[in-house]
């Protein structure tokens, strides 16, 4: 199994309009880390930069304006991806893994687009896995104790160690999405450990004689990749 976790730093909420100024990630393969990668770029030219994107990020328009050309970026990238993956066989892709997963993958979707390349879904299978999403269904009835589902108050309430100062960047991010992910997996469907404060196993429900019969239709994914 090849995962790709990973995080970008933008100029604003919309993946069409705003840009990428930082992507982030991690690649392993069969459970091992392989690689870690992270570029900086500057917006491409037609991207718009909001104001408090950057100031949620501790950057001004001219420092994201001396970073690299985000093609070049967005080449590095594709042989990186290249080195793992072959493109040509579409059983061979990445997990897509993030916290509010879609956001960066539609990030870094239209941003390999906009640097010419097309073939984004050659490398990544539909849908990404979303950590948040995750997290919500493990502890959904815990949802009253949890302030809100940031990702740093997800972790502190996992018990995992944040180092404060260093949250929205990038790579620091996709390290914490890990922590988070690992202490999810291999319980996240298990009904006796959805949550931290469930003291007794949850009894299983009775066999109901109602059984609907298989209708036998195939639901087919028109999702084109």
């Amino acid at each position: 199994m090849k995962l790709c976790f990973l995080d970008t730093e933008t100029t604003g909420l919309s993946a069409w309009k705003n840009g990428i100024i930082q992507v982030a990630g991690s690649i392993w393969i069969e459970g091992k880390k392989v690689e870690k990668f992270s570029w900086q770029c500057k917006p491409f030219p037609q991207d718009e930069i909001h104001p408090k994107a950057l100031e949620a990020n501790g950057l001004s328009e001219e420092q994201i304006m001396s970073y690299g050309d985000p093609t070049k970026a967005v080449n590095e990238m594709v042989d990186m991806l290249n080195e793992h993956i072959d493109r040509y066989n579409k059983d061979d892709k990445f997990l897509f893994i993030g916290y509010n997963a879609k956001f960066d993958f539609d990030f870094l979707k239209n941003w390999m687009k906009k640097g010419d390349f097309d073939y984004f879904g050659s490398y990544f299978f539909w849908p990404p896995l979303d950590v948040l999403q995750a997290v919500a269904w493990k502890y959904r009835n815990d949802r009253e104790h949890i302030e809100d589902y940031k990702q740093v108050t997800i972790a502190k309430f996992l018990g995992i160690e944040v180092e404060d100062e260093k949250l929205h960047e990038a790579n620091y991010d996709v390290e914490i999405c890990e922590k988070i992910y690992y202490s999810l997996e291999g319980d996240i469907e298990d009904p006796n450990v959805f949550s931290p404060s469930v003291e007794k196993p949850i009894e299983e429900e009775k066999p109901s004689n109602n059984v609907l019969p298989q209708s036998g239709v195939e639901i087919k994914d028109d999702i084109p990749f």
